[in-house]
């Protein structure tokens, strides 16, 4: 009865261990996504244009010969918009956005303004930031199945 005893706590105990290492947490601040795909500079930049643009995104700035799109703002939930900026290389596009509010706040003769948030993965369901980072991550998944998670 011992011996049971001793086998069952001996595998209850590896399970758990292997449970816990399972169970990796992401590093907080995550704020970009790369998307690996070794199709090549020329393919991987059509491609995120494309994918941009369906998503309803306008190009405010591209450069094709290094690798650099800037979206326009574009809204996510009413009264915040988003800009997605990619860095594509031939075997990776690099993906950062900012989250920006439209409202003002007045606090007596001082007047705040909007301003630009780095896009994090981070908040709750429903809230503007998660909803504007699950944005980003939709375009980059059009891009390719292996999706990196980085803090840069």
């Amino acid at each position: 009865m011992k011996k049971i005893l001793f086998l069952l706590s001996i595998l209850a105990a590896t399970g758990s261990i292997s449970q816990a290492q399972s169970r990796v947490k992401e590093p907080k601040g995550i704020n970009t996504i790369v998307a690996l795909n070794p199709e090549g500079m020329r393919v991987n930049y059509g491609k995120t244009v494309s994918s941009l643009m369906y998503e309803g995104f306008g190009i405010q700035y591209a450069d094709s010969l290094i690798g650099i799109i800037s979206t326009q703002p574009r809204a996510t939930m009413p009264g915040y918009t988003i800009i997605i900026n990619a860095l594509i290389s031939d075997s990776t596009i690099a993906m950062r956005g900012q989250m920006a509010s439209s409202m003002s706040l007045t606090f007596g003769s001082a007047t705040a303004g909007p301003s630009a948030t780095e896009m994090t993965k981070k908040g709750q369901k429903g809230s503007p930031l998660r909803e504007s980072w699950n944005m980003m991550e939709k375009v980059a998944r059009t891009l390719s199945d292996s999706l990196i998670y980085e803090i840069r």
